[in-house]
């Protein structure tokens, strides 16, 4: 920055600019990386190969944080036709990926993440990509596509609570229930955020399959874990239809009490 301000048209200061725009990145400071970053457009050429990519790669992903998915979305297919093989084309796929899907067009951003996949090892990038393709094929009514991608992410991170829900409700969808009803079951223990929904699709499921004494003691574990919860009200109503008369009679006492 000092150099910046002390020597603006020094040949150093277009590097310091690259090295200054790359930091703030890293500090998640996308709109000044944007600004730093603005006025080497047009000069990326004389860089050599590995500066270019990165500074292409880099720019455009601070693009996109900040919102300009279009100019994003240009500047990411621009250089993944320019350099397909460089080292920030696969960061740079899975940008496009989400860029797209922030426009609307998940069948852009599903294609750009299943080209990625075909030739990405295993690490956080492809745990990533395998859950941005799952959600979005679900997203698209396709659970049957969706679900060898979200089978595959559980399988390496097991107790990633955001993939088993997406994989529980895919399993549901497909009623494939026996699997949905343990995977909901499991998701209290790992996330507060899908409690109260996943223990009343647990109950659902194990209705689905037939077990009446399961769904009730899931509807109960809702019941006394959240009082007056939306999905709570919702587990009372299914009581009824579980419960015999006696507790049945019961059931409606305590609803019209919680939910006057």
């Amino acid at each position: 920055s000092l150099l910046l301000k002390d020597f603006p048209k020094a040949t150093e200061a277009g590097l310091g600019r690259y090295w200054a725009g790359l930091c703030l990145f890293n500090l998640s400071k996308y709109a000044e990386t944007c600004a730093m970053l603005k006025p080497l457009v047009g000069k990326e050429k004389s860089m050599d190969a590995a500066k270019r990519d990165v500074f292409d790669c880099v720019y455009a992903q601070a693009l996109a944080k900040t919102g300009k998915h279009p100019e994003a979305i240009a500047q990411l297919r621009a250089f993944l036709k320019r350099a397909p093989k460089s080292k920030q084309a696969r960061t740079a796929a899975y940008a496009l990926a989400q860029s797209l899907q922030h426009m609307g067009d998940l069948k852009g951003a599903v294609s750009a993440l299943q080209a990625l996949l075909a030739a990405l090892p295993d690490g956080p990038l492809r745990h990533n990509a395998l859950f941005a393709a799952g959600e979005y094929l679900f997203r698209l009514k396709q659970p049957k596509a969706a679900l060898p991608h979200l089978e595959e992410l559980v399988k390496a991170e097991p107790r990633n609570p955001k993939a088993l829900y997406r994989l529980a409700w895919t399993s549901f969808e497909l009623e494939r229930f026996k699997d949905a009803q343990g995977r909901f079951a499991a998701l209290p223990e790992l996330s507060n955020t899908f409690r109260n929904e996943a223990l009343f699709l647990s109950g659902r499921a194990a209705e689905k399959l037939g077990k009446k004494d399961q769904a009730i003691t899931a509807y109960k574990r809702l019941i006394a874990a959240a009082p007056v919860a939306a999905f709570t009200e919702k587990a009372m109503a299914r009581l009824a239809f579980l419960y015999a008369p006696k507790e049945a009679e019961q059931n409606l006492v305590l609803y019209e009490k919680q939910f006057p």
